[in-house]
């Protein structure tokens, strides 16, 4: 299994995202691009992962019950 660390797969795919663009700046911000698209789906993920246990997900995440529900809410996962 090759060592590989999430700050470099990021790094990895926003070049490559960059790339794609061809020099034209993403509407929005990128900083706001990639913090809601990968929020969103780390909450997903990890509910999923946690077999929807909402108590095990936020120790899981280190948050609040009550900030997990509202992105939740927010994401429209329930």
């Amino acid at each position: 299994m090759k060592n590989v660390n999430l700050r470099e797969s990021v790094t990895v795919a926003v070049q490559n995202y960059l790339e794609i663009l061809d020099g034209e700046v993403p509407g929005g911000g990128l900083y706001r691009i990639v913090t809601g698209e990968v929020e969103r789906e780390l909450f997903y993920f990890i509910f999923e992962y946690c077999e929807r246990n909402q108590s095990l997900a936020t120790k899981t995440l280190g948050i609040s019950r009550a900030t997990f529900r509202k992105k939740m809410i927010e994401f429209g996962f329930i």
